[in-house]
């Protein structure tokens, strides 16, 4: 118990110390804005915050994804989960990236107002003094800003994850405790290293004296870079000249002002000789901090005492027409030309005498190595993770990936912020409007993303009223009888006169209808051990491909897999870390990608995914990629084969607008089924190559931002780009709709009554008002909510086909949880998971007595009508 006090007491005096540090700075602010008008002090606080809105996004960006939106709080629970687990990876990563991010956010920060505030020639010397306070302040706020955002994001995650009961387990809460009790001391020791001078000239500069040298600017340096004239513009020391004053008074200052005016004037006339420095400036006379440091001093020094000013021609005079040389002369012309104006040089009678210190920017020696350490470092580490030479991403995990990123592209900037204001006398263009240019001549000449193919067609495809005539002759043996089932919730199902044949739609959704789909299909095999045998065809779109794909995969392709429990298996998959690998391209990579001619796969984030579907296949099963189905080819032997179901996987071409498709059958146009099919068979002129079977999943799940288009070029040098099959149809009804268009004929034939399982996202929206705006929201909500319109009207149109021209069974199959609880995500926590397997066991759940429950499903268990 004293060890715990001696704990608590030790954290609440790091808050203290914290607190109070805030506070102080807060209390400086203030004191240093006594008197200064509050709409000055409004100005102000925009004029100091404005350099710095390229830094405050990425702490929006933080904001949004950790707290806001459900993928972020499920990847914090994910850390936490890790954690229990006894795997702390990705927490060290996440605190390593957040303390590289805050460093550079508040380097950053510092630097640009370095740079750009130029304020101390306009403002008041009580403004000036109240600038540079806001400056400290605003750096320190970016400094632990990253630290706030984390650990608010952990304790929203806690309160909304843990039930009331749960609060008081240790064992349930001590990783988060864990993580809180780390956030607060590394808060604790960059607020001391970075800002408290205390300990910085007490301990640090003390024990360690060559670093510090390194970490903190030295004395002057430090000085004349918080002086707000913008360190790389020239430094000038005005004296306003006698002119402009007054009688009233003149007397009292006169001796003074005469005699500081004799001491510089031979400086003025040249008949001074400069000092043992070089120096022409009355150094003698002015305070000690006003006067330009060494750095600066290089003989380099411009005295001015003069200016341009216009005249009309015929107020030149003589000798000035007779010495033209002091004459700007705009038009060539002749000064006779009557009206007409030109420039002359003379002496400013009122102004001031100015000394101009031409930079010498070799002065910021130290400022300029922590510079470069930073931009080399962020540009190095980029490079790395690019390349995968430092630890997987998996182990670094999504929240540290992130929070590294942030770091490194704030860094790149500091650099390119370096190079346009360092070198901008000697280069007229800015290295950062450069970039910029390179970049879009590059994406004008690059096949952006082109999809991973793998030598020549190894197989056939079979037309697909073939392929249902062979898949419906293997099947013979199995019409008009009953299927026997083992299955935990029913003892026996009961033959019903006809041969059922099941039809699946899975509709989009990342992850979460993956998983959904994945699971409720295993759940039903391992229910029923025959139920893979009446699949004859799936059509499925982005998420719901990878749910279809991996039943689809162990159900018919590793045969040698099997027996296995597919339920656990199938929660085994969807459990791995599918969104680290393609962060770590997107923040990463595939950034580098868009400055080279050349894309290289390596750097591509939706090859990332596709390998990751590859890789946590692997790990379950221990496959080499000779007998991993998720590497091996997809129009493989066994994908055709007539026992193997017609799958479509659904896809959107950018160029055309169509709804296409990749099928291990060949479509046949027939009627209102599958027009337009030479267009929309990817298979058919379209690829030239064989793909991957995760790549044919891949350019269905191409989700927005998450993973790019795929560019497929054609001999002719057209190229087609495919995006996610959502853009279309999200339900994979209109597919569906064709299929059994073709087939109708047959199903009736061969005496087979259709159950088609409508795996849904969810509940179909509520209703949602465009009033706010409407102008522009009607847009926007207009083309979002058309591609609902029509799922909705394929849906319904797939029913009425199957209800009343087939006479089968329509079992629609949403999602019934919203995204709080299963987001759309590649990655799923143990929570979210839990959830998932909670819906799936309600949906499969008995009634009273070991009667079929309500469930519309049961329909399928039993089959019947």
């Amino acid at each position: 118990m004293n060890i715990i006090n001696r704990i608590l007491g030790y954290l609440g005096g790091v808050l203290l110390y914290i607190f109070l540090f805030l506070k102080d700075e807060y209390l400086k602010l203030r004191f240093v804005g006594k008197g200064i008008p509050r709409h000055e002090k409004i100005t102000d606080i925009v004029e100091v915050f404005r350099p710095t809105i390229f830094f405050f996004l990425f702490n929006l960006l933080a904001l949004l994804f950790f707290l806001l939106l459900p993928q972020g709080k499920d990847v914090i629970l994910i850390v936490a989960e890790d954690l229990r687990s006894f795997r702390p990876g990705p927490m060290f990563s996440l605190f390593a990236g957040l303390v590289v991010w805050s460093v550079v956010a508040e380097f950053g920060v510092r630097y640009k107002l370095y740079i750009t505030d130029n304020s101390a020639f306009a403002l008041t010397s009580e403004r000036v003094e109240y600038r540079k306070q806001l400056q400290a302040f605003f750096s320190i706020s970016y400094l632990i800003l990253p630290f706030i955002i984390i650990l608010i994001s952990f304790s929203f995650v806690f309160f909304t994850t843990t039930r009331f009961d749960e609060i008081k387990k240790f064992e349930i809460n001590w990783p988060f405790i864990v993580i809180f009790v780390i956030t607060i001391l590394l808060t604790q020791f960059l607020v001391r290293f970075y800002l408290d001078r205390k300990w910085i000239i007490g301990r640090f500069q003390k024990t360690y004296p060559e670093l510090a040298k390194f970490f903190k600017l030295n004395h002057i340096e430090d000085q004349w870079s918080k002086k707000l004239f913008g360190i790389y513009n020239d430094y000038v020391f005005l004296v306003r000249k006698e002119n402009v004053y007054i009688d009233r008074d003149w007397d009292n200052v006169r001796t003074s002002y005469e005699k500081f005016i004799a001491s510089i004037k031979p400086f003025m006339n040249g008949k001074r000789p400069p000092d043992e420095n070089g120096n022409q400036f009355p150094q003698d006379f002015v305070v000690k901090s006003e006067i330009p440091p060494q750095g600066f001093n290089k003989g380099d020094i411009e005295f001015k005492k003069s200016e341009f000013t216009y005249v009309l021609s015929e107020e030149l005079t003589d000798d000035e027409r007779k010495h033209p040389d002091s004459i700007l002369v705009l038009n060539k012309k002749p000064f006779q030309q009557e009206n007409k104006l030109y420039f002359k040089r003379k002496e400013n009678e009122n102004g001031y005498y100015r000394w101009v210190f031409k930079l010498n920017p070799a002065f910021y020696k130290t400022l300029h190595k922590q510079v470069g350490v930073i931009a080399l470092g962020s540009l190095v580490t980029i490079i790395l993770i690019s390349f995968g030479f430092i630890l997987s991403p998996e182990w670094i995990g999504s929240p540290g990936l992130v929070c590294l990123s942030f770091a490194c592209w704030q860094g790149i900037y500091a650099g390119l912020l370096f190079l346009d204001a360092r070198y901008k006398r000697n280069v007229p263009i800015s290295f950062r409007w450069l970039l910029v240019a390179w970049v879009l001549i590059v994406s004008y000449i690059n096949i952006d993303h082109p999809v991973r193919t793998t030598g020549s067609y190894e197989t056939s495809r079979t037309p697909m009223l073939s392929h249902f005539q062979q898949w419906a002759d293997n099947h013979s043996n199995s019409k008009k009888t009953a299927t026997v089932s083992t299955s935990p919730y029913y003892d026996t199902a009961h033959p019903k006169g006809r041969t059922p044949v099941i039809f699946i739609t899975a509709e989009g959704g990342a992850l979460r209808t993956g998983a959904f789909t994945a699971m409720l299909m295993a759940a039903l095999q391992d229910a029923f051990p025959d139920f893979k045998n009446h699949i004859y065809a799936y059509s499925s779109v982005s998420g719901g491909t990878v749910g279809v794909g991996f039943f689809h995969s162990i159900a018919y392709l590793d045969t040698a897999s099997r027996p296995i429990n597919f339920r656990e298996v199938t929660r085994k998959f969807f459990l791995k870390d599918q969104l680290s690998p393609v962060l770590s391209k997107f923040f990463f990579a595939d950034l580098l990608n868009n400055l080279w001619p050349v894309q290289f796969e390596r750097f591509d984030r939706a090859v990332a995914l596709e390998k990751a579907w590859e890789n946590s296949y692997e790990s379950i099963f221990s496959k080499t990629n000779t007998l991993n189905p998720f590497g091996r080819v997809f129009l493989s032997p066994e994908n055709a084969a007539p026992t193997t179901p017609a799958w479509f996987i659904n896809t959107t071409e950018v160029e055309s607008g169509l709804q296409c498709y990749l099928s291990n059958v060949v479509p046949v146009t027939k009627g209102d089924a599958f027009l337009l099919n030479d267009e929309r068979d990817i298979f058919s002129k379209k690829l030239p190559r064989n793909i991957n079977y995760s790549t044919a999943m891949s350019l269905s799940a191409r989700f927005p931002l998450v993973s790019p288009s795929a560019a497929v070029a054609l001999n002719d040098k057209r190229v087609f780009h495919y995006v996610d099959g959502g853009y279309a149809e999200n339900t994979g009804s209109k597919t569906m709709l064709e299929i059994l268009t073709l087939l109708k004929d047959g199903l009736k034939n061969k005496g087979f009554i259709p159950y088609l399982l409508h795996l849904r996202f969810g509940e179909d929206g509520n209703f949602q008002s465009t009033s706010f705006l409407n102008e522009i929201n009607s847009i926007a909500q207009g083309m979002y909510n058309v591609r609902s319109g029509y799922s909705r009207i394929y849906s319904e149109s797939l029913r009425k086909m199957v209800e009343d021209t087939l006479k089968g069974c329509f079992i629609n199959i949403p999602l019934p949880v919203n995204a709080a609880d299963v987001p759309m995500s590649w990655v799923l926590s143990d929570r979210s998971m839990a959830n998932l397997e909670k819906v799936i066991d309600q949906i499969l759940a008995k009634g009273e007595n070991g009667a079929p429950g309500k469930h519309p499903m049961h329909k399928l268990f039993l089959f019947e009508k």
